[in-house]
């Protein structure tokens, strides 16, 4: 093992970096093939149907890879071609699961990638997924595929051995941990922000040398020196700060696996899929002391081929990744905010031109229709009962005042603070008047054919006057404005405006602790093509520096979503920001879903 520690973020002075001095060249290598579209019809549930055809072929899809016993998450394709099983596996799990690592690619029907070695690999399409075709690479692996009697993937392989292994420190922020192999393998990264912990598909050498699996012969095996613990024959931790980022890549000749660990390891990229999407990556100010790393799901403005969906996780909080996976949306994003202590929203939700909740404290919206057109703004809610103003609707948030609950909030309604008066409204009619206290706080059933004043604060006893048993009731419901606009979700701030950055979160009712906060943020703007983009910043973002960061990025309109660890950003069945593991549940989020039948040309 070479023991010498070059400076990490100097890519042309060790051997190690050998694949950026080959991207240079990659543009001589030769091609395999070309791209394929696979068509699909949408689903709401994927259920991955035999039957499918590649080119006159027909073909199976599967979600469940096998590999060498361990079962993954990972889509997959398989077809017969001239005699051969061909299998293609969705390309942002191949980068998380087998560990090929996704280049900067020009054109969405090729895909290079560095996986012990540069390749060029053919890329399919369905409606909502991409994959790349990797079989000629598992026959130069000697690695074989085959499908189980319960229809999951199944990738056998050769056991690699570990050979070697260095971790070196070089004092500053900066590691690496290097593996030297004996064969091609596959492996898996998982980062909880606290500890990392690589595991490759391989095992220790039955007799290593010593010195090389110990830093400088000092230590033992397990545990390793510098924060590295070998946890078993095939897994190993390291520690990592929280503004570090993980980048892990693979060397040719030499089998080895390395892992660079700090402020500013990852690069820039941009992975081109069908239709004009974009997955990007970048880096910003790299060699300051908090690097924000981004990564931009752009979308272009082809509703023949696109839809945003809202989806709302009312009652049952999901992760970003399971609001999505198992059903066809191709990119996703958190949205809203919501009570953490009652797991209820916040913020405004429109679906299909029907408020299932209302915008709150003038805080900023984003709305959208079927043409991919999209608005912001800050919006208040009011609507009227017997001309009383009503100012929120089926929200967890309070205030003194009158809110309504109707049957979208669920079946029953349970007051949210301890002293309220809740008149039940059918049809019209006031049916019961209820008041409640901390000793006497009941779920209300909400009447099917009409809905629940819950009244609050000081003057709930005159309020509730207004409203005896047998009151006829006349709602004004509210008018937003947004008639264009069937779909809408509120988060905030308001990020930029018309090309100016317009933060105000103190005007949108936001806490002095939340203005000042530093985290990582989520956001989505338009740009001046019509182009959406769905933006997760990870490092310590405050407000202002999100705003100049979508207009860096060229939106002029964009608004800030919840962050922090509800911040995840989903393409093609993973989550393309973080580890999965690190993810809080959320309770609406954005997705993008491939265009309905009737809306295609």
């Amino acid at each position: 093992m070479v023991k010498n520690f070059f400076p990490i973020p100097n890519l042309q002075t060790n051997r190690r970096y050998l694949p950026v001095m080959v991207l240079l060249l990659w543009g001589w290598l030769p091609c395999w093939g070309n791209g394929t579209a696979l068509a699909q019809s949408r689903q709401g549930t994927m259920t991955y149907p035999t039957g499918m055809m590649v080119d006159g072929v027909t073909a199976t899809l599967g979600e469940n890879l096998s590999i060498n016993g361990k079962t993954h998450f990972a889509p997959w394709l398989s077809w017969q071609q001239s005699g051969q099983t061909r299998i293609a596996i969705a390309d942002v799990s191949a980068e998380q699961v087998l560990g090929l690592r996704l280049l900067t690619n020009p054109d969405p029907h090729r895909q290079p990638v560095e996986w012990f070695g540069r390749r060029d690999l053919p890329v399919l399409y369905t409606d909502h997924q991409r994959y790349i075709d990797i079989t000629e690479v598992l026959k130069e692996f000697a690695w074989t595929f085959s499908q189980d009697s319960g229809g999951k993937g199944v990738i056998t392989k050769p056991v690699a051995e570990i050979h070697g292994v260095d971790f070196l420190d070089r004092g500053d922020g900066y590691r690496r941990l290097v593996l030297a192999l004996d064969a091609p393998t596959s492996f898996q990264l998982s980062n909880n922000g606290k500890e990392a912990i690589l595991m490759v598909d391989g095992a220790i050498a039955a007799s290593p040398n010593v010195d090389s699996l110990s830093n400088e012969g000092k230590q033992p095996v397990m545990p390793m020196a510098k924060g590295v613990t070998l946890l078993n024959q095939n897994r190993f931790q390291f520690s990592v700060q929280p503004n570090d980022q993980v980048s892990i890549y693979t060397l040719d000749r030499s089998h080895e696996i390395m892992v660079d660990i700090g402020p500013n390891v990852l690069g820039q990229r941009t992975i081109s899929w069908d239709n004009g999407l974009q997955w990007q990556q970048q880096l910003l100010t790299p060699n300051a002391p908090e690097p924000v790393a981004l990564n931009i799901v752009k979308i272009p403005n082809q509703p023949d081929r696109f839809q945003l969906e809202p989806r709302l996780n009312h009652l049952n909080h999901q992760t970003v990744l399971n609001t999505f996976r198992g059903t066809d949306a191709i990119a996703g994003i958190n949205a809203g905010f919501f009570n953490r202590d009652r797991q209820l929203g916040l913020g405004a939700m429109k679906t299909d031109g029907q408020w299932r909740s209302g915008p709150i404290l003038h805080r900023g919206v984003v709305g959208w229709n079927d043409q991919l057109n999209l608005t912001m703004d800050n919006l208040y809610f009011q609507e009227q009962v017997n001309g009383l103003p009503v100012s929120l609707l089926n929200t967890a948030y309070v205030q003194s005042g009158m809110a309504r609950y109707d049957p979208l909030w669920g079946a029953t309604y349970t007051p949210l603070l301890d002293y309220e008066v809740i008149a039940v409204v059918d049809q019209g009619q006031v049916m019961a008047t209820i008041a409640t206290d901390p000793t006497n706080k009941p779920a209300i059933p909400i009447p099917i054919n009409g809905y629940v004043l819950a009244i609050r604060g000081d003057e709930r006893g005159s309020l509730a006057q207004q409203f005896p048993v047998g009151t006829t009731v006349n709602l004004a419901p509210y008018q937003d404005g947004l008639d264009a606009y069937p779909n809408v979700i509120g988060a905030g701030p308001l990020l930029v405006n018309n090309n100016r950055i317009v933060v105000n979160a103190e005007a949108e009712g936001f806490s002095p602790g939340f203005v000042r906060q530093k985290a990582s943020r989520s956001a989505i703007g338009v740009n001046e093509q019509g182009e959406i983009l769905l933006v997760a910043a990870h490092g310590r973002v405050s407000l202002d520096r999100m705003a100049q960061i979508m207009v860096e990025l060229g939106a002029v309109n964009a608004l800030n979503l919840d962050g922090g660890s509800s911040t995840g950003l989903y393409l093609g069945g993973q989550l393309i920001d973080r580890s999965p593991v690190t993810g809080a549940r959320v309770n609406n989020a954005i997705g993008l879903f491939p265009a309905k039948p009737s809306q295609r040309n």
